[in-house]
């Protein structure tokens, strides 16, 4: 996500910002974009702002916890490096059949907020350790 600035005579260009917005760069004008252009009139500026696809990192450790979905989240990374089967739920450990991710394997779950507002995970033995269960909350689908 860097900066770039317009040095064209006369071409509007038009370029996505950090917001995710699509913006026209007039010349002489300058705009913090979401990705990397490659074209002869834009010049960077500046590196910053850095891109961060990550909108939440959760480690979950104890059984039936909730995991809040992220307004931003379009996609979810479930990675189950523990030795043991995790059971996740959409909103509730009531609605069944769960979604098995079984030992050393993961799972992606794409635009979550369509459907729930929280995950929910429950183990088939007892509480993990820190790193065992990670949730990685995407700005982008995966």
């Amino acid at each position: 996500m860097p900066t770039y600035r317009n040095d064209s005579d006369h071409t509007t260009y038009r370029v996505e910002n950090v917001s995710g917005e699509i913006v026209k760069l007039k010349p002489g004008h300058s705009s913090g974009t979401k990705y990397l252009y490659d074209v002869d009139d834009l010049t960077k500026t500046s590196d910053t702002p850095y891109y961060n696809p990550v909108v939440a990192v959760d480690h979950v450790i104890t059984s039936n916890t909730e995991v809040d979905i992220a307004s931003l989240a379009k996609g979810i990374e479930i990675v189950n490096a523990s030795g043991q089967l995790v059971s996740m739920c959409f909103d509730s450990v009531l609605n069944t059949p769960s979604v098995p991710i079984v030992a050393g394997s993961f799972r992606n779950v794409n635009n979550p907020k369509d459907y729930a507002s929280k995950l929910v995970f429950t183990f088939s033995e007892g509480n993990l350790t820190s790193g065992e269960l990670v949730i990685n909350q995407w700005d982008r689908t995966l």
